[in-house]
């Protein structure tokens, strides 16, 4: 198994931030057990249930925002891998379909669908460098624009009539077309900004009142607050990593496409 890909700029970054995200909670943790310390000889017995019952709620709030969050998040990603499996099927549809014109635009057609699969596959350092990602689009595009007026040229040219046999490859052409819409689409569709901020800093709170509600009992159980730093980190972290199509650990698999092009480039021409 390659794992060199996990040392990627991109990687390398998101590693950094999560490491960021728990000292920074942790911080605020200690931040919020010296000021219950301070406070603790403060009448102590109706400060620790008051406080008790608003970490409880702030947490079950954090609990909920997360769940929400992380579904959402991971709902992008569901929607991003299945418009990659419906463009291979779409393209190897076309492709298939394509033989029922003649020549010339048989082979011009299948040549077109084939250059197009290959531009259709994103590696992960164009995926991440946004000049490199809008060329690829800009690339595919520009050979998906020559799909349409092949099938259209019997048309243009007179030569036969219009059959039915060549309502299927336009049908076919205009799924390809739709398909690559709704792929860009998938993948510039994030969480909103405000639903992220929100989630920091609803998370902020929780840890500080929890390290506050420590303070005030005058004992600060390190392990207990660490591992909810942990935790809110790991699943932030995850949330994130959904979140981001070309960033992270986990990305929408390309094996379709790759088993697609790999057809294609073998196919004879007939």
């Amino acid at each position: 198994m390659n794992f060199s890909h996990l040392y990627d700029y991109s990687h390398i970054r998101f590693i950094l931030t999560s490491l960021a995200l728990l000292a920074l909670l942790l911080v605020i943790i200690e931040i919020g057990y010296r000021a219950g310390k301070r406070h603790a000889k403060r009448n102590v017995e109706n400060s620790a249930l008051d406080i008790g019952t608003i970490q409880a709620a702030i947490l079950g709030l954090l609990g909920l925002l997360l769940a929400f969050t992380y579904s959402s998040a991971s709902t992008r990603m569901e929607t991003r891998k299945q418009m990659i499996v419906s463009e291979a099927n779409d393209i190897g549809t076309a492709f298939l379909r394509a033989d029922l014109l003649p020549e010339p635009q048989r082979s011009a057609l299948r040549n077109a669908l084939r250059d197009y699969a290959n531009t259709r596959i994103i590696e992960d350092d164009v995926a991440a460098d946004p000049e490199k990602s809008r060329a690829a689009i800009a690339n595919s595009e520009a050979i998906l624009s020559r799909l349409w007026p092949i099938a259209t040229d019997l048309a243009a040219t007179g030569t036969r009539p219009f059959t039915p046999a060549d309502a299927l490859v336009l049908q076919s052409l205009n799924a390809v077309i739709d398909t690559h819409s709704s792929r860009l689409a998938a993948g510039r569709d994030h969480l909103p900004p405000a639903i992220l901020a929100l989630l920091l800093f609803v998370a902020f709170i929780s840890v500080g009142i929890s390290g506050y509600a420590c303070g005030l009992a005058g004992h600060h159980n390190l392990l207990l607050t660490t591992m909810l730093a942990l935790l809110i980190t790991a699943v932030m972290l995850t949330i994130a990593d959904l979140d981001s199509p070309h960033a992270g650990l986990l990305r929408a698999s390309q094996q379709s496409l790759r088993d697609l092009t790999s057809s294609l480039n073998t196919t004879q021409p007939h």
